[in-house]
């Protein structure tokens, strides 16, 4: 299932418009529809919220990104050194670090 089918269904699941949704997220409706058109995905620390929202585990939602979306640079390599070490993390390490990022980003 892709990020966007799961947001989908998790949504409709809900019985909630997009529209619904942005306003429990405090986001535009355009950018849930770009999400569940996995035309864009939503800033990391975004995530924890998106998916406590939601109703589902944020690991759930992490695991339907197409990561070749994410940019990766290419001259340090830092974001695939960062990538490789998040697929290492246990799905309740994963959580814990998303939980943290969302503190620290305010």
């Amino acid at each position: 299932m892709s990020f966007g089918e799961i947001i989908r269904s998790a949504r409709r699941r809900n019985d909630w418009t997009q529209e619904q949704l942005a306003v429990k997220l405090s986001c535009t409706k355009t950018a849930v529809s770009k999400w569940e058109a996995n035309k864009s995905i939503p800033p990391l620390a975004k995530f924890s919220v998106l998916a406590d929202v939601l109703g589902i585990m944020p690991d759930a939602l992490i695991g339907g990104v197409d990561r070749s979306a994410w940019p990766v640079s290419s001259e340090t390599g830092t974001d695939q050194l960062l990538l490789k070490a998040w697929q290492k993390l246990s799905p309740q390490q994963r959580i814990q670090l998303l939980q943290i990022a969302e503190i620290l980003s305010g």
